[in-house]
């Protein structure tokens, strides 16, 4: 693989860590300044999550997060990339394992779901560093 390639590659990583990083601010803004009705039903709890511009930002850019790290997987398949193939697909099965948990938390609100979407969120985000940081090896090896 040419370096241009691992680079744009790093690149639509580090793109992805942004991403991250802007939804653990709003998620976190949204834990601490956002109610959902109680007893609410399913239909009245994604009701809710679409009239609400804290959740639904959450939402957006959570769907943005699963959608670029499946991106960054297709990408490293088509350059058959090994680093990125592994970095790429842990983040996008983390970050989709995420948001279906996002779904559930919404659908049924309870904080089991909250804490999974925390856990698989880091796990994204620890696969993205990763393949940051092995991604440098690359780089220098092909100088």
């Amino acid at each position: 693989m040419s370096k241009n390639h691992n680079q744009a590659l790093r690149n639509h990583s580090i793109s992805m860590v942004v991403l991250l990083v802007a939804l653990y601010i709003i998620g976190t803004v949204v834990g601490l300044y956002v109610e959902f009705p109680e007893a609410g039903s399913a239909a009245d709890n994604w009701k809710f999550a679409m009239q609400n511009g804290l959740v639904l930002s959450h939402i957006v850019v959570g769907t943005l997060v699963v959608v670029g790290t499946i991106g960054l997987y297709v990408r490293a398949l088509v350059l058959k990339d090994k680093n990125w193939k592994i970095a790429g697909g842990l983040a996008a099965g983390f970050s989709l394992l995420a948001w279906v948990s996002g779904e559930e938390f919404v659908t049924g609100q309870s904080d089991t779901y909250t804490v999974a979407m925390a856990v698989f969120f880091i796990l994204a985000l620890v696969a993205l560093g990763w393949g940051i940081y092995q991604s440098k090896d690359q780089v220098a090896a092909k100088k």
